[in-house]
């Protein structure tokens, strides 16, 4: 019954599919979530998959734009408002620490957070067209089951910069072994599916990771729930552009 309410929180938390309520689950099922969330990515990538094989047979650009829009709805558009609250905070901060994560709590999106999604929504669209037109039907599938298992050990490797925020306990007691067999299964499965393709996007996620890791210590001193969302739709649209050499 555990696993099967861990599972639940965490499609819940990363979706907008509908379930059962889970208002009565504790801490220890919050945790559990996280060993779900590059599984729940998987969930994502089929949904986009199988809309876009049937459309792109008579319109690319229908359906790539297609699958921005069921990326964004199927979501929530959950890491589409970190990544519009990382970029006003940025911004309007301008490294300092306070007004950045003040600026980040901010329901309100300033001129920053919409050329951020803008942009990051037409380069995957322009990416995606390519990757139809060359069938890349796996790889499509991979990238957000890859965008979140290192999501998963950004939060398991990172302090958070907020002590009372969303996912500050979310990390704290997790099994460590569980955690890397959880992990280890999904980077095996990628390699062997998709062989080299897979093992460079594996190898360009643990760059970028690293990257936004640093990035977010330096002017943070460590992430937010804003900062995870934003390393997803991040690492899914350079995964999306790096398709279009490897």
């Amino acid at each position: 019954m555990h696993i099967v309410k861990s599972f639940l929180l965490a499609l819940q938390f990363l979706t907008v599919f509908p379930v059962p309520d889970t208002s009565h689950y504790n801490e220890k099922d919050s945790r559990a979530s996280l060993y779900w969330y590059p599984w729940i990515g998987f969930f994502v990538g089929a949904t986009l998959l199988v809309p876009a094989m049937i459309v792109a047979e008579d319109s690319l650009n229908v359906a790539a734009a297609l699958i921005v829009v069921l990326w964004a709805m199927v979501t929530g558009a959950l890491h589409l408002d970190g990544l519009a609250d990382l970029a006003d905070g940025l911004v309007g901060g301008f490294r300092d620490r306070e007004k950045t994560l003040s600026i980040m709590k901010d329901s309100r999106s300033g001129v920053m957070a919409i050329v951020a999604v803008v942009c990051v929504l037409l380069l995957k669209w322009a990416s995606l067209t390519y990757i139809l037109a060359h069938q890349m039907w796996l790889p499509l599938l991979f990238i957000p089951v890859i965008s979140r298992t290192y999501a998963v050990v950004l939060i398991t490797t990172t302090s958070y910069a907020r002590a009372n925020g969303l996912g500050a306990n979310l990390a704290k007691k997790i099994s460590l072994p569980v955690l890397v067999t959880s992990l280890g299964t999904i980077v095996i499965a990628i390699v062997f599916l998709l062989g080299t393709q897979g093992l460079i996007m594996l190898i360009t996620g643990a760059i970028g990771l690293f990257l936004f890791r640093v990035w977010m210590r330096s002017i943070l001193g460590g992430i937010t729930g804003d900062t995870i969302g934003a390393q997803i739709e991040l690492l899914e649209t350079v995964l999306l552009i790096e398709l279009l050499w490897i």
